[in-house]
């Protein structure tokens, strides 16, 4: 194990006693140095601050975000109120997470958006890590989808 590490923000190589320690990281400590680690929380810290005091135009930024990811990503917004439809219809039933198992806040994953209601059921924390990851290829053989035709396979 090397005793320096490169900040993925300022570029520097120095060493690790220069990171904080982050278990989820590979290595065990952050992507970045504790100068821009401080600096990052300032800047997150002003932001939340800002957004406090303008909280009407914090909103309209918001809003225009969301209204232009909407646009650029047609499929999903289709796909999300297919899936809300049929729950709130109750032709679909919310299970369990496939691979932890938790029944609370679990998501509709989709594989492919132009099957909407080919799903697979996710935790939130699971979901993400789907994402992020592939993680159903790599820790989960069974994959229960509603298919097309309303069956679970």
């Amino acid at each position: 194990m090397t005793n320096s590490k490169l900040c993925a923000r300022c570029g520097e190589e120095k060493p690790n006693n220069q990171f904080y320690k982050n278990h989820r990281m590979k290595s065990g400590l952050s992507s970045y140095c504790k100068p821009c680690y401080s600096a990052r929380a300032q800047a997150a810290e002003l932001k939340r601050r800002w957004r406090k005091a303008n909280l009407e135009k914090a909103r309209q930024i918001t809003n225009k975000t969301c209204k232009a990811y909407r646009k650029r990503y047609p499929e999903r917004q289709i796909a999300k109120r297919v899936i809300e439809r049929a729950i709130r219809r109750g032709d679909l039933i919310r299970q369990p997470c496939i691979i932890c198992g938790i029944t609370e806040n679990v998501h509709a994953y989709h594989e492919d958006y132009s099957m909407p209601m080919r799903i697979i059921w996710l935790c939130r924390k699971c979901h993400r890590l789907e994402h992020s990851g592939g993680l159903i290829g790599k820790l989960c053989t069974c994959e229960y989808r509603l298919e097309d035709d309303g069956s679970w396979r």
